[in-house]
C-alpha cells in the first residue's frame, strides 16, 4: 500500500460510474458500456448501447402509423378538393338556372306589357263606342220626345248603349287581368332573383369554407409528411 499527496480532482475509474457527455445524431440514454477505461478497441466496435428516451419514439410501428396517418389526410385532402369542384359546379348550375328563370320571367313581363297595351286599345275602343252609343241614344230618345222616331228605333238604341257598355266593363275587367299579371311576373322576377342570390351566396360561402379546409388539411398532410420524413431519417440513425 503507498500513499501520495497532490491536489487534484476525484474522479471514477469506470466511466458508467461518472457523467459522459456522448455527441450523438440522436438523443438517448446509455443503456450499457461495451468497455472499460483504458481497453483497446478497434475502428467499428461498439462502445455502448443508447436506448430511447421520448415516448413518441417508443412504439416500434411509429413510421408505419406516421405513414398511415399520411394516406388518411391525403384521402380527406382529395375528399375536400372534390367537394369544391362539386361545389364550383354547382354554382355554375345555378347562376345558369338563375339565368334561365329571370330570362323567362322578363318574357312573362315583356308578354303582359303587350297583353295591357292590346287591352287599353280595345278599352279605348269600347269606350268610344259607348259614348258614340250613348250620344246616339240620346238623340234618339230626343227625337221620340217630339214623336220623329219610334219606340222600336229608341229601344235599339238603348239595347246597342247596354251591349257597348257591357263590352267597356269586360275590356276594362280584361285590363285590370293583365295589369294584375304583370305585378305577378314582376313579383316573380324579384323573388327569383333573391331565392337564387341566396342559393348562389349559400353555395359560395360553402365553397370558401371548403378553400380554408384544404388548407388546413394541406398543412397537417405536410406537417405531418415532415415528421414521417425525419422519423425516418432518426431510425436509420439508429
Amino acid at each position: 500500500q503507498q500513499n501520495i499527496q497532490a491536489n487534484g480532482n476525484v474522479t471514477a475509474f469506470l466511466p458508467e460510474e461518472r457523467p459522459q457527455k456522448v455527441y450523438n445524431a440522436i438523443g438517448g440514454i446509455i443503456e450499457h458500456w461495451n468497455v472499460q477505461e483504458g481497453q483497446l478497441v478497434r475502428k467499428g466496435d461498439t462502445l455502448l448501447t443508447i436506448r430511447e428516451y421520448k415516448e413518441k419514439y417508443f412504439d416500434p410501428l411509429t413510421l408505419e402509423r406516421l405513414g398511415e396517418q399520411v394516406r388518411a389526410k391525403e384521402d380527406a385532402l382529395r375528399n375536400v378538393q372534390a367537394k369544391r369542384t362539386a361545389m364550383d359546379e354547382q354554382i355554375t348550375a345555378l347562376r345558369e338556372s338563375m339565368a334561365l328563370s329571370i330570362e323567362k320571367a322578363r318574357n312573362k313581363i315583356a308578354q303582359a306589357h303587350y297583353k295591357i297595351s292590346v287591352d287599353s286599345a280595345e278599352l279605348a275602343a269600347a269606350r268610344t263606342d259607348n259614348r258614340i252609343a250613348d250620344t246616339r241614344y240620346r238623340r234618339q230618345e230626343e227625337l221620340h220626345r217630339k214623336g220623329l222616331v219610334s219606340l222600336r228605333d229608341l229601344e235599339s238604341a238603348q239595347l246597342k248603349l247596354q251591349e257597348t257598355g257591357a263590352k267597356a266593363r269586360q275590356a276594362e275587367n280584361k285590363l285590370d287581368v293583365a295589369r294584375s299579371e304583370l305585378q305577378i311576373a314582376l313579383l316573380e322576377l324579384s323573388a327569383a332573383q333573391a331565392d337564387y342570390q341566396a342559393k348562389i351566396a349559400k353555395a359560395m360561402a360553402e365553397r370558401d369554407e371548403t378553400a380554408y379546409k384544404i388548407n388546413d388539411v394541406q398543412a397537417e398532410l405536410a406537417k405531418t409528411r415532415t415528421e414521417q420524413a425525419s422519423t425516418a431519417i432518426r431510425a436509420g440513425y439508429y
